[in-house]
C-alpha cells in the first residue's frame, strides 16, 4: 500500500513537472518559475535548476532569488566555490545595500556555510569602513554557531550604539 501511494506521489510530481515545464515555456511568469525551480529542488536536479535561473537572471540581470537559486544549484552539484562566488558577487555589485548583504549571508546560512555568511558581513563593514554596522546579525550569527564571545562582541556593539536595545538584548 505505501509503495502505491509513493508511485501515486512520483506520478503526480513528473505530470506537475511536465505541465509546469509547458505552461514555463508558453509564458515565462513568475509564477511558473517559481513552481519549477521549486519542482526541481525537490527533486535534486540541479541542471535544471541551474538552467531556469540563468534564464531568469538573463531576463531579470540581479534578481535576488534566481541568485540564491542558482548557488544551491552549484551547490548541489558540488561546485561549492562556484556557488559561493555567486552570491558574493551579488553581494559585492553593492556592499552598502543591506537587502543585498543580508541575502547573500542569509542564503549561505541556509546552505549551512556558516563561515561564507560571517564573511560576507565582515567583507561589507570593511567596504563600508563602519566596525559596527551588521552587528546584530553577526551576533545571531556567532550564537547560532555557539561563539558566545563573538556575539557577546557583537551584541555590545549594538548596546554602544543604539542603547535603547538593551532591553531587547536582556531577552535573549
Amino acid at each position: 500500500d505505501a509503495k502505491r501511494r509513493l508511485d501515486v506521489a512520483e506520478g503526480a510530481f513528473a505530470e506537475a513537472r511536465v505541465l509546469y515545464e509547458k505552461l514555463y515555456r508558453s509564458e515565462p511568469n513568475d509564477l511558473f518559475f517559481w513552481k519549477l525551480i521549486l519542482l526541481y529542488e525537490r527533486a535534486a536536479d540541479f541542471r535544471a535548476m541551474e538552467e531556469i535561473a540563468l534564464g531568469k537572471l538573463r531576463a531579470v540581470p540581479g534578481d535576488l532569488g534566481a541568485l540564491n537559486y542558482l548557488s544551491r544549484a552549484y551547490r548541489g552539484l558540488g561546485d561549492a566555490e562556484k556557488a559561493r562566488a555567486v552570491l558574493v558577487q551579488s553581494a559585492a555589485r553593492n556592499w552598502a545595500d543591506p537587502d543585498r548583504v543580508r541575502n547573500a549571508a542569509n542564503e549561505f546560512q541556509a546552505q549551512n556555510d556558516f563561515d561564507a555568511a560571517a564573511d560576507i558581513f565582515q567583507t561589507a563593514r570593511a567596504k563600508m569602513g563602519n566596525p559596527d554596522v551588521y552587528a546584530f546579525d553577526l551576533g545571531r550569527l556567532h550564537s547560532a554557531r555557539m561563539h558566545y564571545l563573538e556575539a557577546l562582541t557583537e551584541y555590545l556593539k549594538v548596546i554602544e550604539t543604539h542603547p535603547a536595545a538593551y532591553g531587547l538584548l536582556e531577552l535573549m
